[in-house]
């Protein structure tokens, strides 16, 4: 009986604890149901356990705690100075949209991030730096920690600057640097959508009865583009599906570091697209 090389290497990889494992190509781990149905639950079940892509309204996409609607004229600090540079009436970072949201927008831990008010939550909430981390996430707080630390790294090689910090005004010009950039590819070389490498716009399906929305993860600042050029759909791929009715299984629920009212908020806030009131105390 003939062993391919493959077998043969996993033989003696195996005796240290090792396995060869053959990359699976994005198109393996996603289901593309664009054509097949534009109905997200039809979507879900189709594919199974697959991430899958579908064409969403960006009217419906939600961005970060503050829950921007990512459409013209919402007030998204992205798409205003996307909007403001191609008028003309940006020329920078500084005399940008973006500066002033940052300027004003500065939670100092992750329960100001999510806009719950300090004297009500956990003490872990509080020590934490503020970061983003709903309630049916299951990641780890250190894990999302971690994640930033590579995805800023990963920024600033791509533009040459010295590693920074997520918060630092290095990153925030960071921000706009990516935000430009973008618009003038996407201007003279079209959106390209989906790619094989996987590299595609990502979000969360949050279900509310008969009612979805998205929360958007990876691809920002391509979506804030697209809307500032007017775009009214995108192609997202669905990482995740989270279902209200569930809210008690939520896994920071069930670790205690949200109660169900929390967590409840939090969803709500954000399926809605408002700002909450503490955002008033940081823009005037």
């Amino acid at each position: 009986m003939t062993i391919t090389a493959g077998k043969m290497i996993n033989q003696l990889l195996r005796y240290v604890g090792l396995r060869l494992v053959r990359h699976q190509s994005a198109d393996r781990l996603r289901k593309d149901m664009r054509g097949i149905t534009n109905n997200p639950i039809e979507a879900s079940y189709r594919a199974g356990l697959r991430e899958f892509i579908i064409e969403i309204p960006l009217s419906a996409c939600r961005r970060g705690s503050l829950a921007f609607p990512l459409i013209q004229g919402a007030g998204d600090p992205f798409i205003e100075t996307l909007l403001a540079y191609m008028r003309g009436t940006c020329k920078s970072y500084d005399d940008s949209p973006l500066q002033i949201f940052f300027e004003h927008w500065k939670p100092a831990n992750a329960a100001e991030a999510l806009c719950l008010n300090p004297e009500e939550v956990c003490d872990e909430l509080c020590n934490l730096p503020p970061i983003v981390l709903f309630p049916w996430w299951n990641q780890t707080p250190k894990e999302i920690m971690h994640a930033q630390k590579i995805y800023c790294a990963s920024e600033c090689r791509q533009f040459g600057i010295p590693e920074c910090d997520i918060n630092s005004d290095s990153f925030r010009r960071l921000h706009y640097k990516r935000l430009i950039d973008i618009y003038n590819k996407i201007k003279i070389h079209g959106f390209k959508g989906i790619n094989q490498n996987g590299h595609d716009i990502t979000g969360e399906m949050l279900i509310h009865g008969e009612n979805i929305r998205f929360v958007l993860r990876g691809g920002q600042h391509r979506t804030s583009v697209l809307a500032a050029i007017g775009y009214h759909n995108i192609p997202l791929r669905v990482r995740l599906i989270v279902r209200r009715e569930d809210y008690r299984f939520w896994p920071y629920v069930r670790d205690g570091l949200f109660t169900t009212d929390q967590a409840l908020f939090v969803f709500d806030r954000v399926f809605s697209g408002k700002q909450p009131q503490c955002f008033s105390k940081y823009i005037s």
